[in-house]
């Protein structure tokens, strides 16, 4: 086998002809980060009712401020914007992941929120991100829709890490 049996395996058995490397990418190095992170901050429980303290653990450098504000923009507009959208996040039917989404849309609707609020917003964001790809539908064109997605966790999950190891 060659070094891309795995794509080659799944174009010819799993009726992904056309996949597209480029259009997943993100989502590819995502599990690795996600890893990282579990490990690092979560001691290897990542668990959504948990995102106040684990955000508690991130100290962003000033210098990378605006990187998070952009990452909480791009889900802000993401998801006001598109309200249907946030739907898709698929948030559990129970008390606290609903008290959760619907934190994350006051906070949404606010003109100015704390540095510490958008962590958390974007933390609970890539929880159920990590979720619906783990456990949600797997349609691969879908999941081409959800690169971007990937590619800002994936950078807010960059900032975790090193925001935590810079700390401990």
């Amino acid at each position: 086998m060659n070094n891309i049996f795995e794509k080659e395996w799944l174009e010819k058995n799993v009726f992904y002809s056309l996949l597209n490397e480029n259009k997943l990418k993100h989502i590819f190095y995502f599990p690795i980060l996600w890893n990282i992170f579990e490990k690092e901050l979560c001691n290897n429980i990542a668990l959504i009712n948990k995102y106040k303290e684990i955000s508690r653990e991130i100290t962003i450098n000033p210098s990378k401020e605006k990187e998070i504000n952009s990452i909480y923009n791009y889900f802000k507009n993401r998801y006001i914007k598109e309200r249907w959208r946030f739907e898709y996040l698929k948030f559990r039917n129970n008390k606290t992941e609903q008290d959760i989404k619907r934190e994350i849309l006051e906070r949404f609707s606010k003109e100015e929120i704390k540095l510490l609020e958008k962590i958390e917003v974007i933390l609970c964001i890539a929880f159920r991100i990590r979720n619906n790809l783990y456990h949600g539908e797997k349609q691969v064109d879908k999941l081409y829709e959800q690169n971007e997605n990937f590619a800002q966790i994936n950078k807010f999950l960059i900032l975790a890490i090193e925001g935590y190891k810079n700390d401990n």
